[in-house]
């Protein structure tokens, strides 16, 4: 068994938590490259496991904490990563939260500590209509693939990226989140309080929260920026994301009947 030394050690550790990807060696994976699926299968893995053993596994009170507990980790993942960007000494004003997978993990949160209601309804539509398909965009197209596999940027982000999925479809198939067309406005409410704030913050402090300054490298909307301009893009993007909020809503009753044979559980449609 090769030995290795307390220097070969250091020089491990130091890019595992290295922020700088540029400085370390053999930095950075493929999309869709054999790595890059072997992540997407383990989240995915992940998150099966966790719909089956919450509805055959576990009593009600023992659901209930368990969905309390994937909506508590990302926030705590969260938190992490800020005192990781902080020790590393880099500005934290590009690290908060105001992405839409961050504010997911708060909006999981408050979803699950608050009593029912219109705003925890409204909260419920933008996790399933906006949040999840955003979340799964994150694992099918990371924007951080210039780091290594074995490093804490990769680890963290697909560690949360696969919870918050999964907390939102242990609370679609329980019932507490019920998609329906109807109730796409909820969703447009939040986007227009939410929206204007963070294009306000991305101007003012020249960030790109929420890519309404431009696409990551990785968008499929790359597309629109390089032809039509930043007006065709916001246009695009606006469309895109309408699209997305209506197409998830129509399928809702799909999803809810894959949700449920995943977890072979037989329940009533919630149609």
């Amino acid at each position: 068994m090769q030995s290795y030394g307390s220097a070969q050690y250091f020089l491990i550790m130091k890019d595992f938590f290295d922020y700088d990807a540029n400085q370390i060696k053999d930095a950075g994976y493929a999309l869709f490259g054999r790595v890059h699926v072997f992540i997407i299968i383990l989240c995915f893995l992940f998150i099966i496991l966790s719909i089956c053993i919450h509805k055959r596994k576990l009593s009600s009170e023992n659901r209930t904490s368990m969905c309390r507990l994937y909506a508590i980790i990302p926030v705590f993942l969260i938190i992490m990563r800020s005192i990781y960007v902080i020790t590393c000494g880099v500005s934290i004003i590009y690290e908060l939260p105001l992405h839409l997978c961050s504010m997911t993990a708060f909006i999981c949160m408050i979803f699950e500590f608050i009593k029912p209601s219109f705003f925890r309804s409204m909260l419920g539509q933008t996790l399933y209509a906006l949040c999840l398909p955003g979340a799964l965009m994150a694992v099918l197209f990371p924007d951080g693939t210039s780091y290594p596999p074995i490093h804490f940027i990769t680890i963290e982000s697909h560690m949360f990226h696969a919870l918050i999925i999964a907390y939102i479809c242990l609370r679609i198939s329980d019932g507490s989140i019920i998609p329906s067309i109807k109730e796409v406005y909820k969703c447009i409410v939040f986007l227009l309080v939410v929206v204007p704030l963070v294009l306000l913050f991305d101007s003012h402090f020249n960030t790109n929260y929420m890519f309404l300054m431009h696409p990551s490298n990785v968008s499929p909307l790359t597309g629109f920026y390089t032809y039509y301009g930043y007006g065709g893009y916001l246009t695009g993007y606006g469309f895109v994301v309408f699209a997305v909020i209506s197409l998830m809503n129509l399928s809702g009753m799909f999803v809810n009947r894959l949700i449920r044979r995943i977890a072979k559980v037989s329940k009533p449609d919630l149609y």
